[in-house]
């Protein structure tokens, strides 16, 4: 520090002890803003991580509550089912044993979540109601919520439990309602963690949405499969949204339990993206993430405020202390800028001497006459260098080209003398080979040889260099690490001004990469790139090789042609990135089973084709067959979750099923179509009778679209009669393709065909407008039947159903209260969520719903009280024999008593005799259809049937 201060000028030095002061003042400011930035920082994070806190438990309690609330209304709707079964048994139509029987079938039959149920024990503790037979009668009251149950009988209990078939306890939920006239307690219970789906996200969404955090600031609610719960301004699935920032953001929570986060994010009313902080805990009960975020910026505003005072602090000192600089070293440094300018004045002109003139004694005039004789000496020996100088600098600048382009070459280049000794190597050369200038410097080129080329090899370059002067091609060196690699060489001979060869020049490159990119190009050329299976076209090369082979040994080879089934909805609901790996996986399950003779190849998608050589007969394939359907049972485990996949294979063997590579595996494709058509997960051969149903069944896809094009499908209406009235209240639109020729095809053939190709959407909605225009001729004739139409599965999941529902009632002006849709209870409950808002969105416009075919799925007695449903349909399965099966005519009886329970108008399908309209009049059922009054009539006959009606 003191050597440089020594050569600094006076001003300098006074600028150095400013600058120092200024520097302690500025340091001094910087600490007490970095200390006050860290207070900010850390209120930010206790404000976010308290927020996040309290809507954690804001959230566990209003799930508590709605917890309470859904096995309460369970337990009080059981209560009057009781009451209603004791009300039977009061009045002398049931005995009580009848009675209580009845009532353990209705409660044993009610899921509670997914595997809660409803038992039912006495003040003694003695279980008298139980899912499980053998548990009934059993004794029960030395467990100690056995006990609190019979000290309380009434309200709600939380306890740990354990199923038999579970390792260990988990919380479980009960609530209890007494029945004091059999002394039974009604006990509703099930695990805690199946109820994340009942929580009224209202009871605490404003509380929620009040909160801010900053300027613009807020919490929110994601549920784990990425689906907002509560959010300001986003809704729907983030991660399955257009929102490349919120998908980061949510894959990014779900990581982790809890913790924070920095991200980018955009509110919809700024232009770009700003820094933003989150604090995040997960619920694990319920699977929601919950968040507390605001931006830095808005956070930040108190610490930038103090930079800004501080920057202002120090541009302030700044300006004082610049005067006062100035006018110190004005005072010090004035002398010698006046010595600096006489200095300055007497340069002489270019050419000339350049001499100073200072006759006075002091120091400066000391300095001058030792600067003119020292001038004077280099002026001497600037002429004698003159010269030289101006040689040696174009000499100069043309070594400095040649220079740059050796150290900077790509290439590896090194320089020998005529007996191969190494004397030069540039940094490319050691970059490739390894080895360093000094390691290889009197070392020959042979310290290079990989050991692939013969002696010959090297006897022909050097035949080529001693006779042409140049030698070029690819040559195979190692590294001093031992690796071998490609290069490309080329040696040139450099000679003297008498010809003789000075120096051998070799430039070489490394094509490594260039002969890896073409391996890679010829290895996509024949393989998948995603599985590394060979594709199509080496497939077909394997084929043909292997069938000319077949051919010559008179052996047998096998196709198997596989498809994995619904993989579809495994990539639009997961996405791609799962369903890739869920692929790689289901490969090399495969692998494993198959043998290493085989051939597995990925034709696309998720389309696979084994082929199997040297088959000692069709047992063999169907062994192997078996092996890959085995292979697919146990459950697949991507992401911690569990997926399970089947497949439906296709099976050709050659020579009976084809000759050519194109039969087999076209036969093999038509095969594994046939397999998937009759239930999937199973395999089928090759079959001329197979190939016809399959042909038959395209040519019959092909028949309806003409037939939706030229207008032959018609309606046929079967009659719903009413029990007290005696007559038709309604009719059930049917179906029906005839054909120009008069032949008729059956709805069972045509109907799966339009719902497998999408067919049923255009063919229902020309269906219900065709009925409406004809029901409402019936109208104006002072008929004002009902009109039921079914509704498929893929017309029921349309985003757009509602709109051409409203666009074909407008069209026909018929009044929606008069129309009903039906659809299955299977359909609603595969997809309940989306089927909730449908059917709201339906009864809201005055449309009447019908669930069709109940008691043959999954008959939820809950989520029946939860749908706006105003009409049961009894299936025909369970009326066409009720008269001789008691089961049967128990459970209509038991349909009709919990529709009836519930408001509900009942219809039973399918009547055909007097003694099954008998037993479904005592029981009170509102209205039959069936081959006992009418089948299904065009509408000239159902004009007729009504004319004939009695009045």
């Amino acid at each position: 520090m003191i050597f440089m201060l020594k050569h600094l000028s006076v001003k300098a030095k006074i600028g150095a002890v400013i600058v120092v002061v200024l520097m302690a003042f500025g340091s001094g400011l910087g600490l007490l803003y970095q200390r006050m930035r860290a207070n900010v920082l850390d209120d930010i994070d206790t404000q976010l991580q308290n927020t996040t806190t309290l809507i954690t438990d804001m959230v566990e309690t209003a799930a508590d509550v709605s917890i309470r609330n859904y096995l309460r209304a369970l337990a009080d709707t059981n209560i009057e089912i009781l009451t209603s079964l004791h009300q039977g048994q009061i009045h002398g139509n049931l005995t009580l044993d009848q009675a209580q029987d009845e009532a353990r079938k209705i409660l044993s039959g009610q899921p509670v979540a997914e595997t809660g149920y409803i038992y039912c024990i006495n003040s003694e503790g003695t279980v008298t109601m139980h899912p499980n037979p053998e548990v009934q009668g059993v004794d029960v009251s030395e467990a100690a919520f056995v006990r609190t149950q019979m000290q309380r009988k009434q309200g709600y209990l939380e306890y740990e439990w354990k199923n038999p078939q579970e390792e260990a306890l988990r919380p479980k939920v009960m609530y209890m309602a007494y029945f004091e006239p059999w002394d039974w307690i009604v006990s509703v219970t099930s695990y805690k963690s199946e109820f994340s789906k009942l929580i009224s996200v209202d009871d605490f969404r404003q509380r929620v949405e009040s909160i801010r955090l900053g300027e613009s600031g807020y919490a929110y609610i994601m549920a784990e499969d990425g689906e907002i719960i509560i959010h300001p301004f986003l809704g729907g699935n983030l991660l399955e949204s257009q929102n490349e920032e919120g998908i980061k953001l949510a894959q990014a929570l779900l990581n982790k339990e809890q913790g924070r986060l920095n991200y980018l994010w955009k509110n919809p009313k700024d232009n770009t993206p700003r820094e933003k902080i989150v604090f995040f805990n997960t619920i694990p009960e319920y699977g929601w993430v919950v968040g507390s975020s605001g931006y830095l910026d808005e956070f930040y505003t108190p610490v930038h405020r103090l930079r800004d005072l501080i920057l202002a602090s120090l541009g302030l000192a700044l300006l004082f202390s610049l005067p006062l600089v100035l006018f110190i070293s004005r005072s010090i440094t004035l002398p010698l800028a006046q010595l600096t300018a006489a200095l300055a004045a007497w340069n002489a002109p270019e050419g000339e001497k350049i001499r100073v003139q200072w006759d006075s004694n002091d120091e400066i005039g000391v300095l001058a006459r030792h600067f003119n004789q020292f001038m004077d000496r280099i002026e001497t020996a600037a002429n004698d260098l003159s010269d030289e100088v101006q040689e040696r600098k174009q000499a100069q600048k043309e070594l400095q080209i040649y220079q740059k382009i050796y150290q900077n070459a790509i290439e590896g280049i090194s320089l020998t003398t005529p007996d191969g000794h190494i004397v030069a190597a540039n940094p490319a050369f050691t970059q490739i080979t390894g080895y360093t200038e000094e390691e290889v410097l009197g070392q020959t080129p042979s310290i290079l040889k990989s050991g692939q080329h013969s002696s010959l090899f090297y006897e022909q370059m050097w035949q080529s260099l001693q006779q042409a002067g140049a030698w070029a091609g690819e040559v195979w060196n190692k590294r001093k690490n031992g690796e071998v690699y490609p290069e490309w060489l080329s040696i040139s001979s450099i000679r003297d001004e008498h010809g003789d060869v000075i120096y051998y020049a070799a430039v070489f490159h490394d094509i490594s990469e260039m002969k890896m990119q073409e391996d890679q190009i010829r290895f996509l050329a024949y393989h998948d790139p995603l599985t590394s299976l060979p594709n199509r076209t080496l497939l077909m090369d394997r084929l043909e090789v292997a069938l000319s082979h077949a051919r010559r040994q008179r052996s047998r080879l096998a196709i198997l042609f596989i498809d994995i089934d619904n993989f579809k909805n495994i990539n639009d609901s997961m996405g791609h990135a799962l369903g890739d790996t869920m692929l790689l996986e289901f490969v090399r399950r495969v692998r494993d089973v198959v043998r290493e003779t085989d051939t597995l190849a990925r034709l696309g998608g998720d389309e696979f084709v084994i082929m199997a050589e040297e088959l000692t007969g069709e047992n063999a394939v169907i062994q192997l067959a078996e092996r890959v359907m085995r292979c697919l049972e146990t459950p697949f485990r991507l992401e911690g979750r569990e997926f399970y996949a089947t497949a439906s294979m296709g099976i050709t063997l050659y020579p009976e099923d084809g000759e050519t590579a194109g039969e087999l595996i076209k036969n093999a494709d038509l095969a594994m179509y046939w397999a998937k058509d009759t239930g999937k997960n199973r395999y089928h051969l090759y079959t001329e009778e197979m190939n016809t149903r399959v042909t038959h069944r395209l040519q019959l896809e092909a028949d309806l679209r003409q037939a939706l094009e030229q207008d032959e499908i018609t309606v046929y209406f079967q009659p719903r009669v009413s029990l007290t009235k005696g007559r038709a209240t309604g009719v059930e639109a049917l179906a029906r393709w005839i054909r120009p020729g008069g032949s008729v095809v059956p709805p069972s053939e045509f109907i799966p065909v339009a719902e497998d190709t999408g067919l049923i959407i255009p063919l229902g909605l020309t269906i219900l407008e065709k009925a409406l225009q004809q029901i409402l001729e019936l109208h104006s004739m002072g008929r004002p039947l009902y009109l039921s139409v079914n509704l498929s599965p893929k017309q029921f999941q349309q985003v757009d159903l509602l709109d051409h529902v409203d666009e074909i009632l407008q069209r026909t002006n018929f009044p929606a209260k008069y129309l009903e849709f039906e659809i299955t209870e299977t359909v609603i409950m595969q997809h309940l969520d989306t089927s909730l808002s449908n059917l709201h969105r339906l009864s809201r416009r005055g449309i009447r719903l019908a669930i069709d075919d109940f008691g043959t799925g999954y008959s939820s007695l809950y989520y029946l009280k939860r749908l706006p449903i105003d009409v049961l349909k009894v299936d025909r399965s369970f009326v066409q024999d009720l008269e001789e099966d008691p089961n049967d005519a128990k459970l209509v009886e038991t349909i009709i008593l919990l529709g009836k329970s519930f408001g509900l108008s009942l219809v039973a399908e399918g009547v055909e005799t007097s003694g099954q309209l008998h037993f479904l009049k005592n029981l009170n059922c509102d209205e039959v259809q069936g081959y006992f009054f009418s089948k299904p009539l065009p509408f000239s006959s159902l004009l007729k049937y009504i004319g004939n009606e009695p009045k």
